[in-house]
């Protein structure tokens, strides 16, 4: 037997299905999944690594702490070969225990109106000019208190022929020892000199000063001109002390009164015209413990 809906019933049911159809979001309106890109894959199924792969230095505590941001090589087998007479067995090879390419800042900035200390194409320029200072000098982060040692590191000088650049070591409050060069300019004598360049090596105690080996010694170990490389370098084992200049040592003395202390690079101009060098690739070695 053929059931006929009333009207009534027939009327709900359309409401019912049009209350549902609304609830319901056709398939056009629907928000699709994410796709899963294989980059998203690799970072699900790889786990991250527990610690960086190359971890800052620690902060120094008290004493700045060697570091080792560029590998170099020694000037000469024959420094190479006293710091192994001074390590503690008598043989092991030298350590190197800091390095810097000068690729990034590290080293003290300053500017002033009459010397400035900056990165330039890679290197560390210390200037002063014409008239000004005759000094500027520019000091490490990471470089602490150095005994038994040996530093060396790249200079390019440029400026009036009388220029004068260099370092100090063993630089303590009591005193230091100074090594300045000019690669080029005039002799002791005053005449030009048509080869090589000079060279001093100072030592200050107490407020005075000492030449321990004469202003404008003249050394043909020094490339002379503008922009030429030199390599400066100081091998210190307890009080004997040895300056190098290219791999060649061009002085040596024994001297008990700075037994250790920090580096520092200087621009020291011989007269007031001014003058700026580039310093690079700088490196320190230690006898082996």
């Amino acid at each position: 037997m053929r059931l006929n809906p009333s009207p009534m019933v027939v009327l709900v049911l359309a409401v019912a299905m049009f209350v549902a159809a609304c609830a319901t979001p056709e398939p056009a309106d629907e928000i699709p999944p994410e796709p899963q890109a294989t980059v998203q894959l690799d970072v699900a199924t790889e786990e991250p690594p527990s610690e960086p792969a190359d971890p800052a230095p620690p902060a120094p505590t008290g004493e700045a702490e060697l570091h080792i941001s560029y590998d170099a090589s020694l000037a000469s087998e024959e420094i190479a070969e006293k710091l192994r007479m001074a390590s503690a067995d008598g043989a092991s090879d030298p350590v190197q225990v800091f390095g810097d390419d000068f690729s990034s800042p590290g080293w003290s900035v300053f500017t002033e109106n009459e010397w400035t200390t900056s990165y330039v194409d890679g290197a560390y320029e210390l200037s002063v000019k014409a008239g000004g200072l005759r000094g500027a000098f520019g000091i490490p982060s990471g470089l602490g208190s150095l005994t038994d040692f040996y530093f060396q590191i790249e200079t390019r000088a440029y400026g009036p022929a009388d220029n004068g650049y260099g370092f100090r070591f063993r630089d303590q409050e009591a005193g230091f020892y100074e090594f300045t060069v000019s690669s080029g300019g005039t002799g002791s004598s005053g005449e030009a000199i048509s080869s090589g360049g000079t060279f001093s090596v100072d030592k200050f105690l107490e407020g005075s000063m000492v030449r321990i080996v004469p202003f404008k010694t003249e050394s043909p170990s020094i490339v002379q001109g503008d922009g030429e490389l030199n390599v400066l370098g100081v091998l210190a084992l307890g009080p004997d002390i040895s300056l190098y200049i290219n791999g060649q040592e061009v002085a040596s003395f024994s001297d008990p009164d700075h037994p250790t202390g920090s580096i520092s690079l200087r621009v020291n101009p011989y007269f007031d015209e001014g003058s700026r060098t580039l310093f690079d690739n700088a490196a320190v070695w230690v006898p082996a413990d």
